[in-house]
């Protein structure tokens, strides 16, 4: 799932490769990815929290569609 990760981040991210960093956790099985939220497209300095939660939400939910559909 790395590859399929990284893809995804750096072709939706704004600033692409550096702006997100991911790592595999060997001890829980799962996969740490940071990114900051104002490299997500449709970001916006004045948007509200409900906004930028909505903005995530959707963003994550994207991710874990591509993820699904490339397994």
């Amino acid at each position: 799932m790395g590859e399929v990760l990284k893809a995804y981040l750096t072709k939706e991210l704004q600033e692409g490769i550096g702006s997100f960093s991911l790592m595999f956790n060997q001890g829980e099985g799962l996969w740490d990815v940071n990114f900051a939220l104002d490299n997500i497209k449709g970001f916006r300095e004045d948007m509200s929290l409900e906004e930028a939660f909505h903005l995530i939400y959707h963003f994550l939910f994207i991710l874990v569609q591509t993820i699904e559909e490339d397994m």
